[in-house]
């Protein structure tokens, strides 16, 4: 992976340094939970490919 040009610290033990052109933000800022996995009987395999993501619990970074 080629590396970028500057780096800052993220600030995140886990994380170390990132681009410094990229921003870290919550996702309760950018997003909105439309549905999760087991109310009203919704599956994981019924999400695609395209359009919304999926979002599991082990995708997201929980502060202590």
């Amino acid at each position: 992976m080629k590396a970028y040009p500057k780096y800052k610290p993220s600030n995140i033990e886990w994380i170390g340094e990132i681009p410094i052109e990229w921003n870290l933000s919550k996702i309760k800022f950018t997003s909105y939970v439309k549905g999760r996995v087991g109310w009203h009987g919704l599956r994981s395999d019924e999400f695609t490919d395209v359009g919304a993501l999926l979002i599991t619990g082990t995708d997201l970074l929980m502060e202590k």
